[in-house]
């Protein structure tokens, strides 16, 4: 268990850690559309490194504190696709605004 090494790592005892199973949703959406085909259709090349935020787009989650790192990081192959609703228009306005800058 990789969180277990760290913690180690870290000087964590063993007793103090709990494995809590985490839900996912595999199976919940299709998976009907080929890899090539997918990355083609984000205009995302073979060999890009995508980096993906999924969900409620909410400030809580540090959308916006994602894309200020993003915008420094120094990759030309990076890039990241964000997917989901927006909480509210100004969030989705910021967003857009770093989109439109990087």
């Amino acid at each position: 268990m990789a969180g277990a090494d760290f913690a180690a790592g870290a000087g964590v005892a063993p007793r103090k850690l709990v494995l809590a199973p985490h839900g996912h949703y595999i199976g919940w959406h299709p998976d009907a559309m080929p890899r090539a085909d997918a990355r083609d259709a984000l205009g995302l090349r073979e060999g890009d490194l995508v980096f993906l935020f999924f969900g409620w787009l909410r400030r809580n989650k540090g959308l916006l504190e994602l894309l200020s790192a993003f915008s420094h990081f120094d990759d030309e192959t990076a890039r990241l696709v964000v997917a989901g609703a927006p909480e509210d228009a100004a969030l989705a306005d910021a967003a857009l605004g770093f989109a439109a800058r990087d």
